[in-house]
């Protein structure tokens, strides 16, 4: 190989390592900025809330599951109902029921394991 070739291969070469660190260097400013973004107070109260809904939806799901029922299909249901219910400003009384509907199939279920 010649002296000149060696020269532009060792000058491509090094092209290529800068680029590398380069791209090396925005990669760390990109992952710092999202790891700064992520610890936000918004950001983890939105991933414990996504966290928890998620696995309430999975139980809610297993439980459905002899029924042939899913969430994703019962949801658009359950969504037009809470919409009636914060429309007709008629919240606290259905929390309500909601609490007596809880208790009175927790009573059945324990009266059926009984």
């Amino acid at each position: 190989m010649t002296k000149g070739a060696q020269d532009t291969l060792l000058a491509a070469e090094k092209k290529k390592l800068i680029a590398e660190g380069e791209l090396y260097r925005v990669g760390l400013v990109c992952a710092k900025a999202l790891v700064a973004q992520q610890l936000r107070p918004e950001a983890l109260w939105q991933g414990a809330l996504s966290q928890a809904l998620g696995f309430a939806a999975k139980h809610v799901e297993h439980m459905l599951a002899p029924s042939g029922l899913r969430v994703q299909t019962a949801m658009p249901y359950l969504l037009a109902g809470l919409s009636l219910i914060a429309r007709k400003k008629m919240i606290k009384p259905a929390l309500g029921v909601g609490v007596v509907a809880a208790l009175v199939v927790t009573w059945l279920m324990r009266k059926k394991h009984r």
